[in-house]
């Protein structure tokens, strides 16, 4: 397992979620977003907009498998550059 923090720049509401949703789906491996404890799959809108992430909240992105350092790296740089 890999797994590196981020804080977010933008709060994560139903277009940056949507960008993080599309991001995953397409990732060879399955990554997952945590906060305060709480994962859930990257690829999932709606439990995306569950986290109720707002901008400068700390999360965890991880990911398992094969390749899943290259996988949370790339993952965390998108994350940190989300925009409105």
């Amino acid at each position: 397992m890999a797994e590196i923090q981020v804080a977010l720049p933008v709060m994560l509401h139903a277009r940056p979620a949507a960008l993080v949703a599309a991001f995953a789906a397409k990732s060879p491996v399955p990554l997952q977003i945590g906060v305060g404890g709480r994962v859930v799959p990257a690829k999932s809108l709606i439990s995306l907009l569950s986290l109720g992430a707002k901008q400068g909240t700390v999360v965890t992105a991880r990911a398992e498998g094969e390749n899943a350092d290259e996988a949370v790296r790339g993952f965390a740089e998108f994350l940190g550059a989300l925009t409105e």
